[in-house]
């Protein structure tokens, strides 16, 4: 059988033509869709050139969220305004950062005084920050622990007033300096704002949080398969950075558990605040019946009330507790209010000394408590990290060793805090700590465990993991971004300065 073939140049005209028409159909159709997925999905750096996916050489990084943030009493407070204004309620706004202090009545500003003098920061006379009400008012009341009277005087907490600049009994007016703690203003603005004012009303204290470092953030490890968290026996945790309020680690956070001696913390800020700090108190037989050690008092051994303070929180004694809920009216009363003004909303209190298994707080508000001491009673918490103390009564006459029982005193990463136990609170712990994290070193944490069965190992747990999966640094990206997600060597700022260099 014999083949033929024949050119056909029409065919193979048509054929051409067709797969001409077909390339520049896909060519178009392709163009198209990149700009239209350009369009609709613009790269936020067009500088980028975007390259192969690899997979990463080093750890790999995640910056935390930023919405993972306990708030400090400050950020509480303005908070607090905030809903006092929209429920168009009567209030008084005492800003102790810019000295000045506002009337509001139905949530319209009023008027602004000059406030002239406050207690001194970082001491134990330094003004309180919350949320109060005015509970007194007297024309002229005479201080017991100033000597002085103070004309148009109204009590908002313990021992602080908001009053005129007091005289002493000659009439000779006490000087524009620091105060022992009341928000002071002139006579006349302090008649004025009296006659505005009920009792009742609410006052608002505030002082303005340090800014943060927007530049610095915490990055977590990334880990395939995903690191296990710690194994602990503590019913509720939570780590957090002591400055910035930044969450680690949590464990049911928000629970409430007994809390034990924990509950010294708010007996020693509230006998700062409502009992003068220079009175003698005398130890009584009925105070050293209280269970527990009496870290060597005796009946009669007469002290100042401040230095009652150092075997409180260092030897934990209820003996002093006990003491303290003795000399003012309605002690336990102000623990809940000091509680409430400060935003520690799930925390109660029945007694002083921890003993009652009614004492109850939550991890977040025992966070909130250790910030607010160190923000505005700073020597209170500088106290609760000392390893030992001579403790001396108030004739010189006889002195007391005492030995810091909260936390094993070789361990050098302990900065201060509080721990407790009893068989309903199991063992408890509040306490800030040196976490040694990558490229800037140690970091302040505070750590509270509660319902614990080891609290110095569970403890321990947590600071291991938080430095074996936490970086804390410096990290940029062009034009001054953050990066979300980073590889990292060494340390993330490294390793994102050879990133950027190499491009």
């Amino acid at each position: 059988m014999k083949f033929e073939l024949e050119f056909d140049g029409h065919a193979f005209g048509f054929v051409a033509r067709f797969a001409i028409l077909l390339g520049v159909i896909f060519f178009a159709g392709s163009f198209a869709g990149r700009q239209l997925s350009a369009y609709m999905f613009p790269l936020q750096n067009p500088d980028y050139q975007i390259l192969p996916r690899q997979e990463p050489s080093g750890p790999v990084f995640r910056e935390l969220s930023d919405d993972a943030v306990i708030f400090s009493s400050g950020d509480a407070v303005l908070s607090r305004k905030d809903e006092l204004l929209q429920a168009k309620r009567d209030f008084i706004f005492a800003d102790l950062s810019a000295m000045t202090l506002a009337i509001y009545q139905d949530g319209e500003h009023i008027k602004t005084f000059e406030i002239r003098g406050k207690g001194k920061d970082g001491t134990f006379f330094e003004t309180p920050n919350g949320s109060y009400k005015i509970r007194l008012k007297e024309k002229k009341h005479f201080s017991t622990i100033g000597k002085v009277w103070m004309p148009w005087s109204m009590l908002f907490f313990g021992n602080y007033f908001i009053h005129g600049i007091p005289y002493y009994p000659d009439g000779t007016y006490v000087s524009d300096a620091f105060s022992g703690g009341c928000i002071r203003l002139s006579v006349e603005d302090a008649k004025e704002l009296f006659s505005l004012t009920k009792e009742g009303i609410v006052v608002l204290t505030y002082f303005a949080d340090p800014e943060k470092d927007l530049a610095f953030a915490y990055y977590q490890k990334i880990m395939r398969p995903p690191v296990t968290p710690p194994a602990l026996s503590a019913i509720a945790v939570i780590a957090a950075d002591f400055e910035t309020g930044q969450i680690l680690f949590e464990k049911d956070r928000s629970r409430q558990f007994p809390i034990a001696s924990v509950s010294k913390l708010m007996t020693g800020l509230v006998a700062l605040e409502t009992i003068n700090r220079f009175k003698i108190v005398p130890v009584t037989k009925h105070a050293l019946t209280t269970e527990g050690d009496s870290a060597h008092l005796a009946e009669g051994d007469e002290y100042k009330a401040e230095e009652l303070l150092y075997p409180l929180i260092l030897s934990s004694s209820n003996d002093v507790a006990t003491l303290y809920q003795q000399q003012a009216w309605n002690f336990v009363d102000a623990m809940n209010q000091k509680a409430e003004a400060v935003g520690m909303t799930a925390t109660h209190y029945t007694e002083a000394s921890g003993l009652s298994a009614e004492n109850v707080s939550t991890p977040e508000d025992l966070f909130i408590l250790l910030r607010y001491i160190y923000a505005h009673k700073k020597p209170l918490f500088v106290l609760s990290g000392l390893r030992e103390y001579t403790l001396m009564t108030a004739d010189k006459a006889k002195k007391i060793s005492l030995i810091n029982v909260n936390w094993p005193r070789e361990d050098e990463s302990f900065i201060g805090g509080k721990s407790g136990s009893t068989p309903e609170a199991r063992q408890a712990m509040a306490a800030v700590y040196k976490v040694q994290f990558a490229e800037y070193g140690e970091r302040p944490v505070a750590i509270i465990v509660l319902g614990s069965y080891d609290r110095v190992s569970d403890i321990h747990r947590i600071q291991k993991y938080l430095e074996d999966n936490f970086v804390y640094g410096n990290v940029f990206a062009r034009r001054g971004a953050p990066g979300k997600i980073v590889e990292a060597g060494a340390s993330v700022y490294s390793a994102i300065s050879t990133m950027l260099d190499n491009k």
